[in-house]
């Protein structure tokens, strides 16, 4: 069965129309997916090993934008829409409402968090197990735009974290009970969210639209502390991902002045030039 990519986010340039193409990865059974899996070793995967399909509405994807998608842990493939998310059953996209009366809102992040689904939406957080969907929260600040599933220390709790309209929510994965955040003095404007690794811990990575990149660390036997890592007055930042290619601590981030590559103990690099 052919599977569709991994997650692809964004706000603004990310999200796209229902017609834009989606790639397919070759099955892992055939010969392509053989030489895909000889080609770990080298730099990059040629392009002749890519074959591509076009979606669309005839293949159950609604008339709406396409934020995202996300590979649950069972191997299928989610998409989230302006109306809802949607499920790739191996021949066609069925939708997966959430419950009423919120079946037709924006989905704008889905998450697989072990064998659940998490959504961060225009009307609150919401959590897929398997069966059906669950409201875990209302968002207190309007929409919710991003999702980071971060395990603060090794062998801790995975905690699911969710990037609001001017404040970041937190909840335990588990039991999805809020976890409190050491969020005092971070100014977060329409947070995008990253995790990295930097030796036993993660780190949280926060992009604040006018307020710079920020990085949260919770180091055994010590609370969570934030440190500003990069942003000037002004500075508009739309994006940040996780960057292992420059480094397992290292994060890319893309704002008005630029391209920049950030990592926990190194000076910002800016990667390329303002955006016109």
């Amino acid at each position: 069965m052919p599977i569709l990519p991994g997650p692809s986010h964004g706000r603004r340039c990310g999200a796209a129309s229902a017609l834009l193409p989606v790639v397919f990865a070759a099955a892992a059974g055939g010969p392509l997916g053989a030489q895909a899996r000889a080609a770990d070793d080298r730099p990059a995967i040629e392009p002749r090993l890519i074959a591509t399909q076009q979606l669309t509405e005839r293949d159950g994807l609604p008339r709406a934008l396409v934020y995202g998608t996300a590979r649950a842990a069972d191997g299928a493939t989610w998409v989230a829409t302006a109306i809802g998310p949607h499920r790739w059953n191996g021949r066609r996209f069925a939708a997966e409402p959430l419950p009423s009366p919120y079946d037709a809102i924006a989905v704008r992040h889905l998450l697989p968090v072990g064998p659940t689904m998490w959504g961060a939406t225009t009307r609150g957080l919401f959590r897929h197990d398997g069966r059906r969907w669950t409201r875990i929260v209302d968002s207190p600040d309007g929409r919710l735009w991003r999702l980071a599933a971060w395990r603060p220390r090794a062998g801790g709790t995975s905690i699911v974290v969710a990037g609001g309209d001017t404040r970041l929510h937190a909840f335990d994965a588990a039991t999805q009970r809020p976890v409190p955040l050491a969020t005092a003095g971070f100014p977060a404007t329409l947070p995008m969210l990253a995790v990295t690794r930097a030796d036993a811990d993660e780190l949280l990575w926060v992009a604040s639209l006018r307020h710079g990149i920020w990085r949260l660390r919770g180091t055994a036997g010590a609370a969570p502390t934030w440190a500003l890592r990069a942003g000037a007055a002004g500075t508009i930042f739309e994006d940040v991902r996780a960057c292992p290619q420059l480094g397992p601590d290292a994060v890319v981030a893309a704002s008005d002045s630029g391209a920049w590559a950030l990592s926990a103990t190194g000076a910002p690099r800016r990667l390329g030039p303002a955006r016109n």
